[in-house]
């Protein structure tokens, strides 16, 4: 069963989603592709991986954190998850 719950960031209100001990989505509410929660998931704010989410992105929005330690599960088309894997090597700071 997927858990979600929402993270008020300096760049607007997101949608957290776990799936087991995983973050399986991160959605800007608002944006194009952003999921609405189903019907059959669950809002949990004390979800583990939900709660080291939020920990994690305050951190960064405070310029406290350069890298995450979250586990990760998207979820996506081979392609997505290809360029996800891509840009996930970016180093901080860095473009390319």
């Amino acid at each position: 069963m997927k858990r979600y719950e929402y993270y008020d960031s300096p760049c607007g209100r997101m949608l957290l989603v776990a799936d087991g001990q995983a973050l399986c989505g991160a959605y800007f509410v608002g944006q194009k592709h952003m999921r609405e929660p189903d019907a059959d998931w669950q809002r949990d704010a004390q979800a583990a991986p939900l709660v080291q989410a939020k920990r994690e992105l305050a951190e960064y929005f405070a310029g406290k954190r350069k890298s995450f330690g979250i586990p990760l599960a998207p979820e996506g088309t081979p392609f997505q998850r290809a360029v996800w894997k891509a840009i996930a090597g970016v180093p901080f700071g860095a473009t390319i």
